[in-house]
């Protein structure tokens, strides 16, 4: 018998809970005192064709469920990690709060070497590569240049530890991604079981109130914080579920329309029943 899982729902005009089957993987090792999980997300694309083509191919995801412009990929033994949305609201000239991106957690770095293989093979649009101390990551993009976070976990005791009020430090350190692709140690022919959506990490307007929201709402702890820059939270002892930036602050960042080309919701899962009941 399957566990039931609150599905919560967290969109820029929608708040909602949703009582549903656990269909996350299982939380394992730093994650698995989490209460609360990134599960999915959501996009309003312009080309939802394109960009579904683009997960399915370039990211290796399985599509799930299609109709009439709707898409809803994720991994092979059918877990939901994305849904597209048509919408003819392109993004407007000025950035807008919303998604920075969306980071996706490999259990496996020699598979993750895999998948940055495959990312080269097919020309996709890689921004960057980085040793974060508790994480090696890889940067990138898509079609509609929604970002994208690929991810392995050092093992917990290996994290820097932070000073003061930050439980652990995130460094940004040159990441030597030609020894990552030569760890590979198999195709890239899917993205499956040993993947899921570790963090989302967001653009703010209102840093203050952003960190606020997830810490009264969620209970996240503030992992680490750079005043005025960016603040990492999660729950239980994670390094984070969730990141806010306000990099762009001083550039006019505006709110995003409703129905607007990008980020639509982010969608957590907890096994806790009465966790929204306090």
């Amino acid at each position: 018998m399957k566990k039931k899982t609150l599905k919560i729902i967290i969109a820029l005009f929608l708040l909602a809970l949703i009582v549903s089957p656990l269909t996350a993987m299982a939380q394992e090792d730093a994650t698995s005192d989490a209460i609360i999980y990134p599960a999915s997300y959501q996009l309003n694309s312009m080309d939802s064709v394109a960009l579904a083509d683009f997960y399915e191919y370039n990211m290796r995801m399985t599509i799930l469920e299609e109709a009439d412009g709707y898409y809803r990929l994720g991994t092979s033994d059918e877990r939901t990690l994305l849904e597209i949305f048509p919408t003819d609201i392109p993004r407007g000239d000025s950035l807008s709060t919303g998604l920075y991106h969306t980071a996706f957690l490999f259990n496996d770095r020699e598979y993750m070497g895999s998948a940055l293989n495959h990312l080269m093979e097919t020309q996709s649009p890689i921004e960057g590569f980085t040793y974060h101390g508790v994480s090696d990551a890889i940067y990138a993009a898509d079609i509609e240049g929604n970002g994208i976070e690929l991810y392995w976990d050092y093992p917990v005791e290996e994290w820097p530890q932070g000073e003061g009020d930050n439980s652990v430090d995130m460094l940004n350190e040159p990441l030597d991604y030609v020894e990552l692709m030569e760890s590979a140690t198999e195709e890239f022919t899917q993205l499956d079981e040993r993947t899921k959506i570790g963090h989302f990490h967001l653009v703010s307007d209102d840093f203050d109130a952003a960190g606020k929201f997830y810490s009264d709402v969620f209970n996240l702890n503030t992992q680490s914080y750079v005043e005025g820059d960016s603040f990492f939270q999660a729950s239980g002892s994670y390094h984070h579920h969730i990141a806010n930036n306000n990099w762009f602050a001083d550039q006019g960042i505006t709110q995003p329309e409703e129905g607007q080309q990008g980020l639509r919701a982010t969608i957590w899962e907890t096994q806790s029943e009465d966790f929204l009941m306090k």
